[in-house]
């Protein structure tokens, strides 16, 4: 039986340091390790403004990786101005020739079942699109955000109607078009209302599960330790507001039901410190709260097992997506505080994991911090494989195989 042939085309790959990384990374790993032939076009390292170099690859995907030219058309301006024509549909459209170019090579060199791309950028979109129609191979077009028309491309010129007609041109050719949640699949059928939606499908994101990362090596007993630490991993942005955690616990110490020594919030990731900072100062924190530098994406995970309870923090915004660190969050199974409106996805999710405690008050969230300080959460024994990227790829193998017959 002749070996099945990919191709996955995808803006982010090591050493890219963005979390979209992972979904990429995984989904080629796992597809190698159940047979498929992958080959991988992507960007040249250069276009990663942050770069991870601990993060794991194999030599076998190094070997496979093909990195095609580009530069973000976000520099072409003047005095920090840049000109709007060059960026649509988006920064990264300068990676479309070179790519085109580099994929067709890939091409003419193998016989690929499937093409796979995923997006945002949208560029990427676009070329797996043009390579799949000048070579007639079947491509699923995977969504890790959907387009929110009116949002995408807001303030650009010409980019919110450059993303839209990419958006339109994948929708009508994609073989498979694949959604990270129910609730963004749901959004597209109204979008596009007279489209098979039979071609529509969820993959959600998971857990990290790649052989780096050994998990149960990194279990402690949490209750263990007299300072109960509460860690939110990651960027708080948009709608994400962590006012009312502070403004429990400000009650707290007000009441005298926690001193110093007591209790630890930690808030770990990019530019934080100009968000916090105000409000540590308005509620007179200092004592209870710190602010972390970022870390590499194995470090963050370490640090999640080492947490007594670890912190969500969803707006409206986000009720469409789920983010990559709810799964790592529930890998952990430490206690998860979470703050996500109830009809999101996130809380959707959640709804079905013992240990998740959704909290949207100031008395749920004063409850919860009192559940922390009191080891009042059960030690939870649920299933997590199931929320493991492997699981995912083998979803997307499933597809694959569907279409490549």
């Amino acid at each position: 039986m002749a070996q099945k042939r990919a191709l996955l085309i995808s803006y982010d790959f090591p050493p890219s340091n963005r979390v979209a990384v992972q979904r990429s990374l995984a989904m080629a790993y796992h597809l190698m390790q159940i047979g498929w032939d992958i080959k991988i076009l992507t960007v040249v390292p250069k276009c990663y403004e942050s770069i991870d170099k601990n993060l794991f690859t194999s030599l076998e995907l190094e070997q496979v990786t093909t990195h095609a030219w580009a530069f973000n058309t976000r520099k072409i301006g003047f005095r920090g101005k840049y000109i709007d024509f060059f960026t649509i549909p988006d920064e990264w459209i300068s990676w479309l020739i070179p790519a085109l170019i580099k994929g067709r090579q890939l091409i003419k060199a193998n016989k690929f079942d499937c093409i796979w791309s995923t997006c945002p950028p949208f560029t990427t979109e676009f070329i797996a699109g043009l390579l799949s129609k000048r070579y007639n191979i079947p491509w699923v077009a995977d969504y890790r955000d959907p387009v929110l028309k009116g949002d995408h491309g807001k303030g650009v010129i010409g980019q919110a109607w450059g993303i839209d007609k990419v958006d339109a041109f994948t929708i009508k050719h994609a073989s498979k078009v694949v959604f990270t949640t129910t609730e963004a699949l749901d959004l597209y059928k109204r979008y596009y209302p007279n489209t098979d939606h039979k071609k529509f499908s969820v993959i959600q994101n998971g857990y990290y599960d790649l052989p780096n990362i050994d998990r149960a090596q990194l279990k402690t007993q949490y209750s263990a330790k007299p300072t109960k630490h509460i860690l939110y991993s990651g960027s708080i942005y948009g709608a994400r507001n962590p006012s009312l955690i502070l403004e429990a616990l400000e009650l707290l110490k007000q009441e005298g039901r926690i001193a110093v020594g007591d209790i630890k919030l930690q808030f770990q990731g990019n530019g934080l410190k100009h968000t916090l900072a105000p409000l540590i100062g308005k509620f007179a924190l200092e004592s209870f709260v710190d602010v972390l530098p970022s870390v590499g994406f194995e470090e963050s995970i370490k640090n999640m097992y080492q947490a007594d309870a670890l912190l969500l923090i969803q707006g409206e915004k986000f009720n469409l997506h789920i983010p990559a660190k709810a799964y790592e969050y529930i890998a952990s199974k430490r206690p998860i505080i979470s703050f996500c409106p109830a009809g999101g996805a996130t809380a959707v999710l959640l709804k079905d994991i013992p240990n998740a405690l959704a909290v949207d008050s100031l008395e749920t969230v004063t409850a919860a911090l009192i559940m922390v300080l009191n080891d009042a959460f059960d030690i939870p024994n649920h299933e997590v494989a199931p929320y493991a990227r492997k699981s995912r790829a083998l979803e997307l193998d499933t597809l694959f195989t569907g279409l490549s017959r």
